[in-house]
């Protein structure tokens, strides 16, 4: 090796020193190592937004929209500021500090921390801080499981380690208060928001409780809560196809929201709309609810077939039905029809009536036309003629149609003899043992009367209660 080229090898050893050391001297700062994170408990707060100049990630930006609200990304640290980081568990203030948000941001409601659940959440280890992440997509935002703190502890910083033993917990205060009737102030109860690794929810606890604080974007509002929800029915029964509107009663009158949900129980028996009204679809029972958060009413609905069932009234002691009978086991559509004519045989010893009715007896039908209880009065119904019975104690009435009768012979489709003038109705009693002869009841515009009939001959029934 020559000289030269020797000389040439140290000069470049030499230079490449040089550059070492001059690079080396270019740093302001070390690196930090892999294992070093944020430190969650820092309290430090600021007024500026992290810079957005990835709106990619959500960490990096101010706030994020989340299911039509505006969520900041970072807890609140000292009052008016946001921590440093998403991490950050900021400080925690009880329901009392109302305005701890910066500018342009306020505490949320009950309404948005049940919102936020329902936008969708996972929890996880973010930069060695546990939490959740709430929301989908880019938007989203990191909650830390940051803990609280008891009512003793007034002094505001961040409490001890909030994960002991493995325990970590979110815990992050509303605006929304539940009042308690006749509590004192200070004992009254706030909504917050809680998770761990499992579970989330919006409950409420004692106000004086310290937790931390995530801002929505926004002017004050002050969350009304729901006390009570009531309907104007606990039951109700509608014949198939007809429908009847329910009123719900929403307390307090000054309810932030005021919107009932409606359910049936049972859609193939009748269904409700967004307004309450059902609509009776088949024979059978439901039952519907009216629902505000967690507060309910509800009504069952009975829908029966208006052929085969009937209210009845109440007249002297004696359930009677409203309508009279058209084929056997049938009721007819209204009060003043008429129906079919039945001899006094069937109306004996066939079932002309429906299930869980019959014909009366001799001694109901007294009971009926007893002027000490019961006055009559003959009227006209929807273009009928016919006898008004009312109770006197209970003002209840009943339509009994003046439908005429079936005269002398047997035929039942033969001409009704007096229609429009009389009604004549069959009985159950026989007027002799084993004769072809049963009471009925009678009546004109001037006269009312039980009195015999030939069971050959047709008149019209009117079934009262088993």
């Amino acid at each position: 090796m020559t000289t030269k080229t020797i000389t040439k090898i140290c000069l470049f050893v030499a230079l490449g020193l040089a550059s070492v050391v001059f690079n080396a001297c270019k740093e302001d700062a070390p690196k930090p190592s892999a294992t070093e994170q944020p430190d969650p408990t820092d309290t430090t707060g600021t007024t500026k937004p992290i810079d957005p100049s990835d709106p990619a990630k959500p960490e990096e930006r101010e706030s994020v929209v989340i299911n039509g609200v505006t969520w900041a990304t970072r807890n609140v640290a000292s009052s008016g500021t946001f921590a440093a980081t998403p991490e950050s568990y900021g400080i925690y203030y009880s329901y009392q500090a109302q305005n701890v948000c910066p500018s342009g941001y306020r505490l949320p409601t009950k309404s948005e921390l049940e919102s936020l659940i329902n936008s969708g959440s996972t929890w996880t280890n973010r930069n060695g801080t546990k939490g959740r992440i709430f929301g989908n997509g880019s938007n989203t935002i990191f909650l830390p499981a940051a803990g609280n703190r008891g009512p003793n502890d007034r002094d505001g910083v961040h409490s001890p380690p909030p994960c002991t033993f493995g325990d970590c917990l979110g815990s992050y205060g509303s605006s929304t208060r539940e009042d308690i009737e006749g509590a004192p102030y200070d004992v009254k109860n706030a909504y917050y928001l809680s998770f761990d690794s499992d579970r989330m929810v919006v409950s409420y606890d004692y106000i004086p409780y310290y937790r931390s604080v995530r801002c929505v974007a926004g002017g004050a509002i002050q969350e009304v809560v729901v006390t009570n929800v009531s309907l104007n029915k606990t039951e109700t029964s509608l014949p198939i196809g007809d429908s009847e509107t329910l009123i719900a009663t929403v307390l307090p009158a000054n309810a932030t929201n005021k919107t009932v949900t409606w359910t049936s129980s049972d859609d193939w028996i009748a269904t409700v709309d967004a307004n309450g009204k059902i609509t009776a679809i088949e024979k059978g029972t439901t039952t519907i609810t009216a629902e505000i958060g967690d507060k309910t009413a509800v009504c069952e609905v009975v829908v029966y077939d208006p052929k085969t069932h009937d209210k009845g009234v109440v007249i002297n002691g004696v359930t009677w039905a409203t309508r009279n009978v058209d084929e056997y086991g049938t009721f007819v559509a209204a009060p003043e029809n008429a129906g079919e004519l039945h001899s006094g045989y069937s109306a004996m010893y066939d079932a002309v009536c429906p299930y869980g009715w019959q014909v009366p007896t001799k001694v109901e039908m007294n009971k009926l036309i007893d002027a000490a209880n019961v006055s009559n009065e003959w009227v006209t119904l929807n273009g009928v003629n016919g006898r008004k019975f009312t109770d006197k104690t209970t003002s209840v009435s009943l339509f009994l149609p003046a439908a005429g009768y079936q005269g002398s012979n047997i035929n039942l489709d033969g001409p009704l003899c007096e229609q429009g003038a009389v009604g004549n109705y069959w009985s159950s009693s026989t007027s002799f043992s084993g004769s072809n002869f049963a009471n009925s009841l009678f009546f004109t515009s001037g006269n009312t009367t039980v009195y015999t009939d030939n069971l050959v001959l047709g008149r019209f029934v009117r079934c009262v209660a088993k």
